[in-house]
């Protein structure tokens, strides 16, 4: 299930979410009913889970430390979502003509996961920083490892995330992502399919949705 941290602002339910993926990914997310949770130190961005200068104070971080950090990384897993009212053309480019995009609310992603009492999920928009000279803290906040978790560099500023964080202690160092179940006709308000894909593709798409049984909307991007 996914919870709010009292340490974080509460989300509007209402609040429009996008996820834009591979058509490969996309049929992953139909056929096994999960949401992908990529492993912190897994991702492009070689800062994830890292601190920044200034939280190095806070947490009295040591270079004999530094192995605990880097385990610490490898316990935290991510699903990323992109807060936006409309699609971002930004994102299509990146994936091209074959690309897909998923919108949703933050009240459909909890609904999706309410029947998983097993695994609890943060929910919270990623705070952007300068990890020179800013801290993932705000003067009078109370210290926690979190807030790391939940901070980026200001060069991902315009991605507006809110990331689903989901921490797992005995999960194995091997393991790079983690999947968990989700509902995906509450997930899913609809599917929106790249600008440039070809005439054919959203009857493909279509057809995959269809053949699993599930009732979601597709169409084309409006750009």
């Amino acid at each position: 299930m996914i919870i709010e941290h009292r340490d974080f602002p509460t989300l509007d339910n209402n609040i429009i979410l996008w996820k834009y993926m591979s058509l490969s990914k996309f049929l992953y997310l139909l056929k096994m009913h999960s949401l992908y949770f990529c492993r912190l130190d897994c991702f492009d961005d070689m800062f994830e889970g890292k601190l920044p200068f200034l939280d190095k104070g806070l947490f009295h971080y040591t270079e004999e430390s530094s192995v605990y950090w880097e385990k610490e990384a490898k316990r935290h897993f991510a699903s990323c979502w992109i807060k936006s009212d409309f699609e971002l053309n930004l994102m299509w480019s990146s994936y091209g003509k074959d690309g897909i995009a998923i919108k949703s609310t933050v009240g459909h992603l909890k609904d999706c996961m309410e029947h998983d009492r097993n695994h609890s999920v943060y929910i919270s928009p990623v705070k952007y920083i300068d990890y020179k000279f800013d801290s993932s803290h705000n003067v009078g906040d109370n210290v926690n490892v979190y807030r790391i978790l939940f901070t980026k560099r200001k060069f991902f500023e315009q991605e507006r995330e809110v990331r689903l964080l989901y921490t797992d202690y005995e999960i194995s160092d091997n393991m790079k992502g983690i999947s968990l179940d989700v509902d995906l006709e509450k997930l899913i308000d609809c599917v929106v399919i790249s600008p440039t894909s070809e005439p054919y593709y959203q009857s493909i798409v279509c057809e995959e949705i269809k053949a699993l049984g599930l009732h979601i909307k597709v169409m084309k991007s409006s750009i």
